[in-house]
Parts: C-alpha cells; structure tokens; sequence
C-alpha cells in the first residue's frame, strides 16, 4: 500500500541530502512532491528509496535522475548540468 506520508518524508530526506550538490535530483524531488498518487511508478519510488538509503555521489544521483526523467518521457533540457 502507498504510504504518502513516509514517502513525502522520503521526498524530504533526498531534496536536503542533494540540495547543494545536485540540483537536478532536488527538482526531480519538487516534481514527485507535487505528482499525484497515480503519476508515481514503481521505477520512481526505487530511485527514491535508492537514493534515501545508499551513499550515492552527487554526480552519480544526477545522472540517475536522468535517466529516470528520461525514460518517463519528461524534458532534462534546462536542468543544472544536463
């Protein structure tokens, strides 16, 4: 079952741990933030407990994050760093 409060609190933990060093991952995070149940997949809420729990390098969340985006069909252009 989707837990909305454990996962906006995910949300919350990944956008503070990233703010400064990936600012890619924090704009995918206000994205998630502001999705609707129904517009999170699976694939998104693996990123988000990968990057919540494992000691990920900044560079390499990002590039995560770009991936992700991609694959979902959303614009990386004007993103920091892509």
């Amino acid at each position: 079952m989707f837990n909305r409060k454990q996962f906006d609190r995910a949300i919350q933990d990944v956008a503070t741990k990233y703010e400064r060093s990936a600012p890619a991952v924090c704009d995918w995070c206000d994205f998630l933030a502001a999705a609707k149940d129904d517009q999170v997949t699976l694939a998104d809420l693996h990123l988000l407990q990968r990057l919540a729990t494992e000691d990920t390098q900044a560079n390499y969340a990002a590039n995560l994050v770009y991936h992700r985006m991609n694959a979902a069909g959303q614009l990386t252009t004007g993103h920091a760093g892509f």
